[in-house]
């Protein structure tokens, strides 16, 4: 099931995010850092859901109220002179909760935004990923919109 959160759920939003945050930090250390304040987490998440433009949704387990993920995601409206207008939905992030992965709280949320963009004349939906980290989106229905490259100096 889908909802909006309330404030309550900001705690356990946020232990969500750090720990998979702090995975990356492991993970990719050249990229990722873990942040200095301890409240970080609850914090950004606090500014998202009070003060953002865009939109948190939840995937909760019908029966039992676990917050099995959450996501992050708003309209974006691009012109310029040389370009026609587009207004894009972008996800900033789709988290699912460690064990709750094969859930479908991801495909379920993808769902949801989808419709949610539609509703919204959005052109497309957009989520940049890092290039090795693609199995969600190809099982989700995303097709690569464009590619960044890099070469990394020491």
């Amino acid at each position: 099931m889908i909802s909006e959160p309330l404030s309550t759920d900001l705690g356990v939003l946020a232990e969500m995010y750090e720990e998979f945050h702090l995975l990356r930090c492991r993970t990719d250390p050249h990229v990722y850092c873990p942040p200095f304040e301890d409240s970080y987490y609850f914090n950004e998440l606090s500014n998202i859901l009070l003060y953002s433009n865009d939109e948190m949704i939840i995937c909760v387990d019908e029966e039992t109220d676990f917050i099995k993920g959450f996501a992050v995601f708003g309209i974006r409206e691009f012109s310029s002179p040389i370009l026609r207008k587009r207004i894009v939905c972008k996800i900033d992030l789709i988290l699912v909760r460690r064990g709750s992965e094969d859930s479908g709280a991801d495909s379920e949320m993808v769902e949801y935004i989808k419709t949610y963009a539609a509703q919204n004349g959005c052109y497309s939906i957009e989520y940049a990923v890092p290039a090795d980290d693609t199995t969600f989106c190809d099982n989700s229905g995303f097709e690569p919109l464009g590619i960044n490259m890099e070469i990394k100096l020491k």
